[in-house]
């Protein structure tokens, strides 16, 4: 049973939440605060698109996919999102607290709740926790904020890219872009003809993996020159 415990300390202790904290720092969290740990099957919904965000969610174990749709309902996003993972904590407080992102169970997934309330305990308590939270807000922001900025791709790869940098929540990992050639093509300010045959070169060179609607492939693109 102790082994467990200190197995379990370990997993929330690699949260970015609670980065440089001591086994006896969480153990003043969990006497303090309520932590709600939750488990979910393979396929299982884990959070709905547009829910009301009033907890802070963390992945502890497992893999998760998190899936986004362009306002227009013309093309969507999945993510694959590995533990340790936290799930869209800038929609907790500001003027959008709902969820732009669901979030459904690939593996068996453990996750960690922190209400609202007990969140504004933990960052007024506990300084480390405060922080932590305070840089994981700052490096969304920070990178949302220079997107803008960055000089603009030149190429019809470079381009590419860079939308599917832009669009993505994470730099890393498998995602699958549900999106039809003619949509993209407007969307990069390119020909359907060039874009085609843009994809096919990068799925010859086993970058990206087409299917019809879809565009699967593993960020950062490596070798990938215009």
């Amino acid at each position: 049973m102790r082994g467990a415990s200190n197995q379990m300390y370990d997993r929330l202790l690699s949260l970015p939440l609670f980065l440089g904290m001591s086994q006896s720092d969480l153990h003043e969290v969990a006497a303090h605060t309520p932590l709600g740990f939750s488990t979910y099957e393979s396929g299982s919904n884990i959070v709905d698109k547009d829910g009301t965000c009033t907890a802070l969610l963390l992945l502890i174990h497992g893999e998760a996919l998190s899936h986004i749709e362009s306002d227009d309902q013309e093309w969507s996003l999945d993510e694959h999102v590995r533990a340790p993972y936290m799930h869209q904590p800038e929609h907790l407080f500001g003027w959008h607290q709902r969820y732009t992102r669901s979030l459904t169970a690939i593996t068996p997934c453990q996750m960690l709740r922190i209400e609202k309330r007990d969140v504004d305990f933990l960052v007024h308590q506990f300084q480390t926790i405060r922080f932590n939270l305070i840089n994981a807000l700052c490096i969304r922001a920070q990178r949302k904020s220079h997107q803008s900025w960055r000089i603009r791709p030149v190429g019809i790869v470079a381009k590419l890219v860079r939308w599917m940098e832009d669009v993505c929540d994470s730099p890393l990992g498998e995602k699958t872009f549900h999106i039809r050639m003619t949509y993209l093509a407007q969307v990069l300010g390119e020909s359907r003809l060039n874009l085609s045959r843009c994809l096919h070169e990068l799925e010859e060179e086993g970058l990206l993996e087409m299917r019809r609607g879809e565009i699967s492939v593993c960020l950062p693109m490596k070798n990938v020159e215009d």
